[in-house]
């Protein structure tokens, strides 16, 4: 199990910026999706249409860029150069 932290935390400082890119980019995406759990306290039309949006914004934006995220994550654990741009290769 050391051998494996002390390869990942190899691989991490192989690519820091270029990972900590990918990181900042997860984060600025998938808070807002979390945030909709307020349409309980919308009532009316103004729910059901923010709901609906929820849904699509995490269907469409959220579950593909974390897919992205992984792929690029995992690029890095193979030795191979990450970049922001792999995190939409999804999309």
């Amino acid at each position: 199990m050391g051998a494996c932290y002390k390869k990942g935390w190899h691989q991490l400082w192989n690519y820091p910026l270029e990972l900590l890119l990918i990181t900042i980019v997860g984060f600025v995406i998938s808070p807002p999706s979390h945030g909709f759990s307020a349409a309980k306290e919308v009532e009316g039309a103004g729910a059901y249409f923010l709901s609906i949006f929820a849904l699509a914004y995490t269907l469409l934006l959220v579950w593909p860029v974390g897919y992205g995220i992984s792929f690029a994550y995992l690029k890095a654990a193979r030795g191979e150069q990450p970049s922001v741009k792999d995190v939409f290769d999804a999309l």
